[in-house]
Order: C-alpha cells, then structure tokens, then sequence
C-alpha cells in the first residue's frame, strides 16, 4: 500500500516537473526571440 502511494508521489512530482520544465522553456525561448528581435 505504501509502495503504491509513493509511487503515485514520485509521477506527481514528475509530471509537475515536466510542466514547470515547459513554462521555463518556453518563457526562456520567447525572452532568447525577443532579444533576437531587437
């Protein structure tokens, strides 16, 4: 029961990470054109 909740635990922490990685990421490419850009 503990494994499985904690395995749970581990995929929530990875799926919010991926998330936070995609924002980054994108807001990083968007600053990176916009400084091209000018």
């Amino acid at each position: 029961m503990l494994f499985a909740c904690l395995m749970d635990f581990t995929l929530l922490v990875v799926f919010t990470a991926n998330n936070v990685n995609k924002k980054l990421t994108a807001m990083l490419l968007m600053r990176f054109i916009d400084s091209q850009i000018v």
